[in-house]
């Protein structure tokens, strides 16, 4: 097998489902309508947060910062902005750490996330022990045990831990979510989760050929058949409105999963939106080295195709648009990306000139005490 062959098929294989994490730390960025549907978030917003999210434990490869992704490279230098998220993480832990029997339900959830999202398992599932030996578990203490299961590829545990998590008590949204995006989160959980495990439970067979796999079938009909978004505009007609929010949410559950991409990737493309689509391509076969099943190559030659024949902007490329670095960054490492420039030159203009008035007067407050 070849050497990128074999990657591709190792990164297919290295997919993995959780269940929402639910975190005051990290409300749900989607805005929803009173009637559960989502809007979704611009590609550029998307793209940030979910390498946010990845926490920097990949090495990003500063040669290609058009792909907004990380490759597996050791030698690659990670870039400060993007550790930092990372740093955040360490800081909710410790603040929390020394008083986790005392936390509040919101506090301790928002505990357990931050554990699982740098991967120290065994704690997060020793502090989650109290309460899942209540008689009422919180529902976000058992969609975190799901989330640790599935993130050790524990697949049945994962799918037991499941079926109770839908009778779980539910306390309602976490501080900072709203109640109609809870109830999106939670559906989200009830519909699409359960067919992603069973996807995955699925795709542990080894002598299924990864050449052969298609795009996970998580959106269904009334009846319960499986809508193929991918194969024609017929059956992408039949996806729900926010289809593409709930995909992007689940990435952002779980970031590190290639085959959630590649879904996003085909719903975009079902839906006319090609430089998205595009994006999200070269993120996997540039960043991830995705590349493996033979329906992805023809996705992303149909991408490909779409994009030569839309016009190039004036005096720009055809090539794929990407966002620079700049503009990828968390939104709390751009604040003067946010500030016109005018604007910004207008304000120093007016400090530099305050500043020269203030200092005049003080030297002639110091030549009238001189002189007395």
């Amino acid at each position: 097998m070849k050497p990128t062959l074999a990657l591709s098929v190792l990164v297919f294989l290295a997919g993995t489902v959780r269940a929402g994490l639910f975190s005051v730390d990290d409300p749900c960025p989607f805005t929803v309508s009173a009637e559960g549907v989502a809007q979704p978030l611009p590609i550029a917003q998307f793209v940030s947060m979910l390498n946010d999210r990845f926490g920097g434990r990949v090495p990003f490869d500063p040669g290609k910062p058009e792909t907004h992704d990380w490759i597996f490279d050791s030698s690659s230098a990670v870039p400060a902005w993007r550790i930092a998220y990372a740093g955040r993480l360490h800081h909710w832990v410790s603040v929390r750490r020394m008083k986790a029997k005392e936390l509040p339900s919101d506090e301790l959830a928002s505990y357990v996330a931050a554990l699982i999202r740098l991967e120290v398992h065994g704690e997060a599932f020793e502090v989650l022990q109290p309460a899942l030996r209540s008689r009422s578990p919180d529902y976000r203490a058992i969609a975190h045990v799901v989330h640790i299961h599935a993130e050790r590829g524990e697949w049945e545990a994962a799918r037991s831990r499941y079926l109770g998590l839908l009778e779980a008590d539910d306390t309602g949204p976490i501080r900072g979510t709203s109640k109609p995006q809870w109830h999106w989160q939670r559906d989200i959980d009830a519909t699409l989760l359960e067919r992603m495990i069973v996807a995955r439970l699925k795709g542990t067979d080894r002598t299924a050929k990864i050449e052969d796999a298609m795009p996970d079938a998580i959106f269904e009909t009334a009846d319960g058949r499986p809508i193929h978004y991918w194969s024609d505009a017929e059956e992408a007609k039949l996806l729900p409105a926010d289809a593409i929010a709930r995909v992007q949410q689940l990435s952002l559950w779980h970031p590190g999963d290639a085959r959630l991409l590649w879904t996003l990737a085909e719903l975009y493309a079902a839906s006319g939106l090609w430089s998205e689509a595009g994006k999200l391509d070269a993120m996997l076969t540039e960043g991830r080295k995705f590349g493996g099943p033979k329906r992805f190559r023809e996705h992303r030659r149909q991408v490909l195709d779409e994009l030569t024949k839309q016009p190039t902007p004036q005096g720009g490329s055809s090539d794929i648009p990407f966002e620079t670095e700049d503009e990828v960054r968390p939104p709390n490492d751009r604040l003067f990306g946010l500030i016109d420039r005018s604007s910004l030159w207008l304000a120093g203009s007016l400090f530099v000139l305050v500043a020269a008035a203030m200092v005049v007067l003080q030297i002639r407050s110091l030549r009238r005490r001189s002189g007395r």
